[in-house]
Formats: C-alpha cells, structure tokens, sequence
C-alpha cells in the first residue's frame, strides 16, 4: 500500500497519507527533520512528512526492509530478513556491517542505554512462532541477550517496524512498533526503553521540532540558540 496513517496516542486516527514516489513502505527512521523507509529494494526514501512530499533518495548497497538512523555516524542501517546489517551513508556507500543478524523486520537506534549504542531488531518473522525486540551491540555485533517478548504480551503477532523515541511520554524513551497480525489483530505498542525526553539535550542532536498547540510548525538547527514566534 501506498497510505501512510497518523494516529493519537489513544488509537484515534488523525489522517491518512499517501506520498507521490513512494510506496509499500516496511519500517521508518527518523533524523529529527525527515523521515526515511524502504520497499525491501535498494532505495531508500528520504520523506517530509510536514509537506507531504518525497525529499530526495538514497541508493542502497543492500535491500531496505528494517532501517535505523544512526545519529553517531550519521547513517542507516538496513537488511533485509536475516541479510547482513549495513550501515549506509548519505551518499549510498557501505560504511559498516554487521554480519548474522536474526531474521527481522524493524529496527531502531538507542542512545539512551547504558553501554550503548545499541540496534533494537524486531526479530519473529514466521508464523507461530511468536515475535521480539532484541538489543544488539553496535560495537562488537553481537545480541546482548536483553530481549522483550512483544507477542507474549499482545497474543499471536510477527514482527513489523521498530522505532525510538524520547518525549512521548515525558520523562522517557520509548521503543514501539507495529506488531502484525498472525491471528491476532495490528497493533502498536510502546514499551519504556530507558529514562529522558524532558530537559537537557543529546550530543547527537542535529535540530529540533518546533510545535505550537501540538501542530510541528518549524524545525531550526541545533546551533539555534533564540527562536521568535509571532502568534
């Protein structure tokens, strides 16, 4: 499908979407001004959201179902199934691997946990067989052995796509997604990830969203250091 759908946090839906360019969409990632997804191909969309329009794309060395932004380096890590993780510049140039990863769907980039950073990968691909987030250590590629049973808590689901998130419930980090339906019905979740998302900043950060009545109205660099509204 080509719809892209926003809800409130209460399950409410607020619209749906669709942009010119871009379709069958797997899982997102977000650099804090536009978002990025791919169609298990090799081209990654470089979304606005605000505007509705495709921005730009990325050729990919390698199929783009799950996809994360890596703040530290700048880039996406992509796979497609149980492909090797790569890390995807700007520019299209395989910049890192990660190799053996589970059979996954959705991933997504953590800055807040201790030790980090860590990949989230929402492995679980097969019917009946029930789906998870796992921590995976950037740094050496490994699985941690820190796991959530997602299906264990929302029935009978297969993984679908990750994110984090700070400030959707303030004070906090949240790492959700879409679990998919093997019996049981979508659904979104979120699970707290780690304390933040209210004051203070990360090195990482590149820009910020400016709202007014809960509407995004703007986005300024990270070296703004005055913002003035007329309202």
């Amino acid at each position: 499908s080509n719809l892209i759908h926003k809800y409130n946090l209460d399950g409410t839906l607020v619209e749906e979407f669709s942009i010119a360019g871009v379709s069958g969409l797997r899982d997102l990632a977000y650099d804090g001004q536009y978002f990025y997804g791919g169609a298990a191909a090799t081209t990654i969309f470089q979304m606005d959201f605000t505007t509705k329009t495709l921005v730009s794309t990325i050729t990919s060395p390698a199929a783009t179902r799950s996809i994360a932004y890596d703040a530290a380096q700048d880039g996406f890590w992509v796979n497609n199934w149980d492909a090797d993780l790569i890390l995807v510049s700007r520019a299209g140039a395989n910049i890192g691997t990660i190799a053996g990863p589970p059979s996954m769907y959705g991933s997504a980039y953590d800055s807040w946990t201790a030790g980090g950073p860590y990949l989230w990968v929402f492995s679980g691909t097969t019917g009946g067989a029930g789906c998870q987030v796992e921590q995976m250590s950037i740094a050496t590629g490994a699985l941690t052995g820190v796991s959530h049973s997602v299906s264990g808590d929302l029935g009978a689901t297969i993984a679908g796509g990750l994110f984090t998130q700070p400030g959707i419930v303030s004070g906090f980090v949240t790492i959700g997604g879409l679990a998919q339906g093997d019996g049981a019905s979508d659904q979104l979740f979120g699970y707290e990830l780690a304390a933040g998302g209210g004051g203070g900043t990360s090195v990482d950060v590149m820009g910020y969203n400016i709202y007014r009545d809960g509407m995004l109205i703007d986005y300024v660099g990270a070296d703004t250091t005055e913002y003035d509204d007329l309202y």
